[in-house]
């Protein structure tokens, strides 16, 4: 298993079916992914989930992750916040609510919010080209919450 170390500042990416890494990853991190087309197949905590388009999924830290199948069209959209952005938000985070994303980690969005998640992480894409890194951790955290 490949432990993801902490990150100093946040990171977002794109994934697609050949960068989707071989081994389980351990992450310190809380790692949001979202689905832009095609579809994922994984195991989180040893339990099977399939990510679909539109889908959003929340890896919480300590979380092991094992890919085990993308369709050939499979995409998406990655934001990695460091412990030290992320801890902020869980303070007024409703600890039912988090038992809830641990419990069901995947969400199918509804219009309304797809919508909103793609302005956000379009708005960010913007902003990580026109800010430093130290300050992308700030806004991204602030999109998030």
């Amino acid at each position: 298993m490949k432990f993801i170390n902490d990150i100093t500042h946040a990171q977002l990416l794109k994934m697609d079916r050949i960068t989707c890494p071989d081994e389980p990853l351990r992450f310190r991190n809380l790692v949001l992914v979202f689905c832009e087309s095609g579809e994922l197949a994984f195991e989180l905590n040893y339990t099977s989930y399939t990510l679909k388009e539109n889908g959003f999924l929340i890896i919480t830290p300590l979380d092991i992750l094992t890919f085990e199948k993308t369709s050939e069209d499979y995409t998406s959209t990655v934001l990695v916040l460091p412990s030290e952005t992320f801890s902020p938000i869980l303070k007024d985070v409703n600890l039912l609510n988090f038992k809830y994303i641990k419990q069901s980690p995947v969400i199918n969005l509804q219009n309304e919010y797809l919508a909103l998640y793609k302005q956000i992480l379009s708005t960010l894409w913007h902003v990580k080209e026109l800010v430093a890194e130290s300050e992308f951790d700030n806004i991204a955290s602030l999109q998030i919450s």
